[in-house]
């Protein structure tokens, strides 16, 4: 089959593709095919655990393009990219699409599928968009947390992963993730990316998540992201539905989570 070019991040060495569960089809070169067929094993247990949480089917069209290396993935996204391990998923256009190296950790697959799939299933059901090119429409915390909580069923080491996101929080760094400005991609808070603010805030994230899913329940939190414009109305629509307005849901986990909450949330 031919491999997907509907897309400004194809690059002529993903001459090799093929089609996995769910429709997925994968773009790759002749020298990662090794790592394709442990994609395509992870794909229907990761499908399923995607179905399960969000309670729908996901997109008909999705790509992956697993590029050789770092250098070639630099090249698709046009700036220099430092991490073998990074993963994007650009949400622009109606092709979902999902990238990363074939350098990425082999027991580490399943767990970066749920997490980026999240975010495509999360800017379905939502429609969340692009703002530019740093922010989205929705504020970041949520489709982050979520993804965050849902590859945490994936990972062997999660209670050494909960330490190091505790430590983070209490860095003293005089920086704090303030939800109600988390509409910024995590990896351009700092001067270069995926830094310390970064590691914060998908820190902060997923106890805020977490913690909405303690007190409420999955469920609720599902039937809150399919609100209508939740976009343009989401503090409103947060405060009707979770009984707590935006700024004391984060004032109170500041406090919990060693930020220096000093100041009594401004109800909004």
């Amino acid at each position: 089959m031919n491999p997907p070019r509907k897309s400004k991040f194809f690059l002529d060495c993903l001459n090799r593709a093929c089609k996995a569960t769910g429709g997925v089809d994968i773009a790759y070169s002749a020298e990662t095919a090794g790592i394709i067929s442990k994609i395509v094993s992870a794909l229907p247990g990761v499908i399923h655990e995607l179905e399960a949480f969000y309670a729908c089917k996901g997109p008909s069209q999705i790509s992956i393009f697993v590029y050789p290396d770092i250098t070639a993935m630099s090249q698709a996204f046009g700036r220099e990219l430092q991490g073998e391990q990074w993963c994007f998923v650009p949400i622009k256009g109606e092709h979902s699409l999902i990238t990363f190296t074939a350098k990425l950790k082999q027991d580490s697959i399943p767990r970066v599928l749920i997490h980026e799939f999240s975010h495509i299933y999360f800017s379905r059901i939502t429609g969340n968009q692009d703002v530019g090119n740093y922010r989205q429409s929705i504020p970041l915390w949520l489709d982050e947390g979520i993804a965050l909580h849902l590859d945490s069923k994936f990972r062997h080491n999660l209670e050494q992963v909960l330490r190091k996101r505790c430590n983070a929080l209490k860095s003293p760094h005089g920086y704090f993730p303030k939800l109600m400005d988390l509409y910024t991609y995590f990896n351009r808070l700092d001067e270069d990316e995926f830094g310390i603010k970064a590691e914060m805030a998908y820190s902060f994230s997923y106890f805020c998540v977490q913690d909405l899913i303690e007190q409420f329940g999955s469920e609720h939190l599902i039937a809150f992201i399919n609100k209508p414009d939740l976009a343009n109305n989401f503090t409103h629509l947060f405060k009707s539905h979770f009984n707590s307005s935006l700024p004391e849901f984060n004032y109170a986990m500041t406090k919990k989570y060693g930020g220096a909450a000093k100041d009594s949330p401004v109800d909004s």
